[in-house]
């Protein structure tokens, strides 16, 4: 079988983080399942010199000089990355250049198809770009595709109309064989807009190289909780400082460890400044998976207080170490969340997140590595979930 994925997003060598996951389930499948190929087609959807803006026009204008070359890359001999890089910019303006863009993950297919032969079926992540590029390419060459949702609150504002869902995500939604959520929060969400099959599959993750270090941690000493993410307000990570604020009154060893960049960063930094707080709160910037593993062996607890999430991938790699969770009933995390592996706290509030980061640290005793470890494994290791996207793609083959 030969599988195209089409990504929405894809890390690039100036944002290395942005949609590794995609990057990395692709490898896991081809490495569970080597009888069958897999071609991944980019076109530099996170490449800053290929990402046109009014502001970066005026900022740099020199770099779009220097658009970046096409390029074939062999991540295993049955997983191949091939690029064609085309510009992208406001869909209000000539739609994005989604022309270009399909033509280029046109190229991508056709040259995906002389090295393994026809392909069998498009998995786009996300329904725009990736999907509606697919739906495209599907009619082209009568090739069936299904889409992995991953967009919360499904749909984005900027995908609405006033006659309702923007064609850009309905098209894709009513045309693919097949729409997987990575939740049950997000199979609710889609169902208001599309009535045929929804099935819900899960993020997965290496869990070969994110393992629990099984390091005791004297509390103590030092507590250390952690947060990795985009610093956006989706991410709630003021809620979090305000929580840490509360906790730090009574908990002298208290530190908070902050991984990840963004738009909200200077005023966060602020808001820890007037807190009183900057000299126990630790600004990592943006980590590679070397570094977020070893940030995550290193903790004690790890936090996600988002407004709104699916299945964040985060969260998994920190109970495939072992780690107990606290994360807001924000739509897809409650269901990740068990008595086994943490809490969950209400989204917004600062006060009901300090007592249940409290409530684990003081009971840690009740969360053993071990368990949390073997609960992940049997929930979401990769073995389990490429098996069901593997089961997908011969439903939809029908083989």
């Amino acid at each position: 079988m030969n599988i195209l994925i089409i990504p929405s997003w894809y890390p690039s060598p100036e944002r290395t983080y942005t949609g590794i996951f995609i990057k990395e389930q692709a490898v896991l499948f081809a490495r569970e399942f080597p009888e069958h190929n897999i071609g991944i087609s980019i076109w530099g959807s996170n490449h800053s010199s290929l990402l046109i803006s009014i502001k970066s026009l005026l900022q740099t204008p020199a770099r779009f000089l220097k658009k970046p070359k096409g390029s074939v890359l062999e991540l295993l001999p049955n997983c191949i990355e091939y690029f064609t890089p085309k510009y992208t910019w406001t869909r209000k303006l000539f739609r994005g250049n989604i022309k270009n863009i399909i033509e280029a993950n046109n190229t991508n297919l056709e040259a995906f198809q002389r090295q393994f032969g026809k392909v069998n079926i498009i998995h786009a992540h996300a329904c725009h770009p990736g999907g509606y590029v697919a739906c495209s390419l599907s009619w082209k060459h009568n090739i069936p595709f299904i889409i992995t949702e991953h967009m919360t609150p499904f749909p984005f504002n900027s995908y609405t109309t006033k006659n309702g869902i923007s064609n850009y995500i309905l098209e894709p939604l009513i045309k693919a064989s097949k729409i997987i959520c990575v939740s049950e929060f997000l199979k609710k969400s889609i169902q208001t807009h599309r009535y045929n099959d929804l099935v819900v599959i899960n993020n997965f993750i290496d869990d070969n190289f994110f393992l629990p270090s099984f390091r005791l941690v004297d509390v103590k000493k030092k507590i250390t909780l952690l947060f990795i993410g985009r610093l956006v307000f989706q991410k709630g990570l003021d809620v979090l400082l305000e929580s840490f604020h509360i906790l730090s009154k009574t908990l002298p060893n208290l530190e908070l460890r902050i991984g990840g960049s963004g738009e909200k960063e200077d005023e966060y930094l602020t808001m820890a400044a007037q807190l009183g707080i900057d000299q126990r709160v630790t600004w990592l910037g943006d980590l590679n998976r070397h570094q977020v593993k070893k940030e995550i062996e290193n903790c004690t607890l790890f936090v996600l207080p988002s407004r709104y999430e699916n299945n964040p991938v985060v969260l998994l790699e920190a109970l495939a170490c072992g780690k107990p969770i606290v994360a807001t009933d924000c739509g897809g995390p409650e269901e990740i969340v068990s008595h086994m592996n943490g809490l969950v706290a209400q989204t917004g509030s600062s006060e009901n997140l300090a007592k249940q980061i409290i409530s684990i640290v003081s009971n840690l005793d009740k969360y053993s590595p071990t368990f949390i470890r073997k609960e992940f494994m049997m929930r979401y290791s990769s073995k389990v979930v490429t098996q069901k996207l593997l089961n997908i793609y011969k439903e939809v083959l029908k083989m």
